[in-house]
């Protein structure tokens, strides 16, 4: 016997929390897993310039995948600007919690991954499952 819808749609939809916590952070955040859109949105954000933006886009995936303290639009801009090594570590934390890392989704066009050639994170995505 097979799922019935709602029992597929409530799996796929659940998202994963989990508390974060950082050496350079002074107490824990609470994580989400990421949904495909919000995945999709960073990528498409981060390339509006023509060229990928690395920090952009880490600097989103923190955001996305932190529900608690919630994150705005200006707060993305001061990642990008903060510490790379903490952001790393954050955006590893975030992947990880999603079970996925950048490349996991395909941009359908030119073979290219969704974080843009793998240039987002180098080294902090993280390892597949």
């Amino acid at each position: 016997m097979s799922l019935d819808r709602a029992a597929l749609l409530a799996a796929a939809t659940a998202l994963a929390e989990r508390d974060y916590t950082d050496p350079l952070l002074p107490g824990p955040i609470r994580l989400r897993e990421l949904t495909a859109q919000q995945i999709v949105d960073a990528r498409v954000a981060a390339r509006a310039s023509g060229e990928f933006d690395a920090a952009l886009f880490n600097a989103m995936v923190c955001q996305s995948g932190t529900k608690e303290p919630a994150l705005t639009a200006a707060d993305v801009t001061a990642l990008t600007a903060g510490r790379p090594q903490l952001v790393e570590r954050w955006m590893a934390a975030v992947w990880a919690l999603s079970e996925a890392r950048p490349g996991d989704l395909k941009s359908g066009g030119t073979g290219d991954d969704a974080a843009g050639d793998d240039d987002a994170g180098a080294g902090a995505a993280a390892p597949r499952p």
